[in-house]
């Protein structure tokens, strides 16, 4: 871009040598952008690989399937020694925390939060969206 004068021609006639009507000069634009980023997020512990078989203390399974930061939680219960898919969740991990939406066999919805506590436990609550019930859940591998 060239540039003929940075000072208006009615002012130039006042105004100093250096500033009166100069000769052309290009004016190069810096391709430069600064860029302001998030500052990283913090997360409780480091991540926990959360594949493989969980059991709660009333004896019902959960295969969680870990795949980068979402999972699959199935939940296999026994009735009259029979066991059976009770629910299925999907979900993102982050850092030791896991918040899935859930569908169960009865066709109700809700909410799984968990947290890692180390390698072999994860603590939390199933949040039920039909009834609001919450029922506390300690699984262990």
């Amino acid at each position: 871009m060239a540039v003929s004068s940075l000072v208006p021609e009615s002012a130039a006639g006042g105004a100093p040598p250096e500033l009166q009507r100069s000769p052309e000069v290009t004016l190069e634009r810096s391709t430069a952008v600064a860029v302001k980023s998030d500052p990283p997020v913090e997360t409780a512990g480091s991540p926990v690989s959360l594949t493989g078989s969980w059991r709660n203390p009333e004896g019902a399974i959960y295969e969680i399937t870990q795949n980068g930061a979402e999972v699959t939680i199935r939940e296999i219960s026994s009735i009259f020694y029979v066991r059976f898919e009770t629910a299925t969740c999907t979900g993102p991990v982050r850092g030791v925390d896991l918040v899935a939406s859930c569908v169960t066999y009865a066709g109700t919805t809700g909410e799984l939060r968990l947290t890692a506590m180390g390698e072999s436990r994860l603590d939390g609550e199933f949040v039920d969206f039909a009834s609001g019930g919450r029922i506390p859940l300690q699984l262990s591998r």
